[in-house]
């Protein structure tokens, strides 16, 4: 666990070297989300070893949620590198 939040702490570090700030703050939140279902994997195999099917199979479902959910960032960031999304500018409150 301890080698995996490394990785991710050096792959924000190596983005924000990259890339601007949001482009490093999503390549981050791609690769925890990453880290967080290569962990759930990991348990999903330890589940099956001690025969917890259905711990298994709903450790399985989070971990491509996660998986998912890790490609929808990497996606999004890919379309804003490609000028093909647009960037919401955020609303002031006008009191």
């Amino acid at each position: 666990m301890k080698k995996i939040a490394f990785a991710v702490a050096a792959a924000g570090a190596i983005a924000l070297t990259a890339c601007g700030p949001q482009e490093a703050a999503e390549e981050v939140q791609e690769q925890e989300l990453e880290s967080q279902e290569d962990i759930l994997e990991e348990e999903a195999d330890m589940a099956d070893e001690l025969g917890m099917e259905a711990e298994e199979e709903m450790l399985d479902e989070q971990a491509d949620e996660m998986g998912e959910m890790a490609d929808e960032v990497g996606d999004d960031a890919n379309l804003m590198e490609e000028g093909d999304m647009e960037v919401e500018e955020p609303v002031e409150d006008e009191m």
